[in-house]
């Protein structure tokens, strides 16, 4: 099931950077990459600096080790972290299904999201947020399934950096609590929940100020 996620992963990380990405876009990719690496992207991309800061800092390991410091580079860089990420994914997928589902509805599930997941890069440029995203929305899920209510907060905290639409992790959270928990657990760790997304929300805009979109 590993081997099959790590497949999926190759196929989907790899088509989506050379029709979204290494074809059309590899200029404006760059451009959008260094942006955001010096402060001077547009809202909302400036207060999502997390994907690139890390891809920045691989990619320059990366020049420090031998490798040529030009823009394909940098690309392959986005396109290796892709991939490790949609693997994770997908392997973080079949451990969701497999809380309600045999191994064999499982991998059906993900053969399904697989087959979905060109539906949501329609019309797309490129949003190294959105596999980082995916990272913590199962991660969130998982926490909600396994009654984790402490790792909530956090893993909003976290993921505020990448992509602040990580709050819609609190309304699943209330919706899979509200007949099995009480309101007032409910409601203390819906409040941690937004004071986790808050202070990284508002850092990011004292840091960087205020951004026309």
């Amino acid at each position: 099931m590993v081997l099959l996620a790590v497949s999926f992963a190759n196929i989907t990380g790899y088509f989506h950077h050379h029709i979204y990405v290494t074809q059309p876009n590899q200029l404006g990719v760059v451009e959008q990459h260094f942006d955001v690496v010096n402060g001077d992207a547009m809202a909302p991309t400036q207060y999502r600096p997390a994907p690139f800061l890390i891809a920045d800092s691989i990619f320059k390991l990366l020049v420090m080790s031998g490798v040529a410091n030009n823009s394909l580079n940098l690309i392959r860089t986005y396109t290796f972290i892709r991939l490790l990420l949609m693997a994770l994914n997908y392997v973080l997928l079949l451990i969701f299904f497999r809380t309600w589902f045999d191994p064999v509805k499982s991998v059906l599930g993900l053969c399904f999201f697989v087959a979905v997941n060109p539906l949501a890069e329609y019309f797309y440029f490129h949003q190294p947020s959105d596999p980082w995203l995916l990272t913590f929305f199962l991660l969130g899920y998982l926490a909600i399934i396994n009654i984790k209510d402490l790792l909530l907060p956090l893993v909003i905290f976290i993921a505020v950096p990448f992509k602040e639409t990580i709050i819609l992790l609190l309304p699943g959270y209330i919706a899979a609590n509200w007949k099995n928990s009480s309101i007032a657990r409910i409601s203390i760790f819906s409040v941690f929940s937004m004071a986790g997304f808050a202070m990284p929300w508002l850092a990011l805009r004292l840091i960087y100020g205020a951004r026309e979109s």
